[in-house]
């Protein structure tokens, strides 16, 4: 996990160092950076969500763990979705920007959690195969 959030801070810093590099030569304006803060803000949440409840669901039964897991999905789309209706409605950003930058970074997290679910569940089935 440590090596996935990693990654995840990395890919939010370096979005947000180039963010600051094109702000400064008058490429982005600064509603875009405050766009990319909600939605790396928003994004980084859900991650940390999946992470928590997938850490919490992986060492119970198969049945618990597909329960944990399809409730996780339903959970984090909810959150998502109310975080992304509060901030569109009620926050004077670029909504553009905004909705632009949330996917660009949301399906960036996705791949770190499928490569990570991934390997550990293939190293959990080495030892329960073995």
């Amino acid at each position: 996990m440590k090596k996935n959030s990693l990654y995840a801070v990395g890919v939010l810093l370096l979005g947000l160092i180039a963010l600051l590099i094109l702000r400064d030569e008058g490429i982005v304006s600064s509603e875009i950076l405050t766009a990319y803060y909600y939605g790396a803000g928003l994004n980084l949440i859900n991650f940390l969500i999946a992470f928590g409840l997938f850490a919490y669901s992986v060492d119970k039964s198969t049945n618990a763990f597909i329960k944990i897991t399809l409730f996780s999905i339903v959970f984090r789309i909810g959150i998502l979705l109310i975080g992304v209706i509060i901030i569109i409605k009620l926050l004077n950003i670029d909504k553009t920007a905004f909705i632009f930058t949330f996917f660009i970074i949301y399906f960036i997290f996705l791949l770190f959690e499928i490569v990570y679910y991934k390997h550990r569940l293939t190293q959990k089935s080495k030892y329960v195969n073995s």
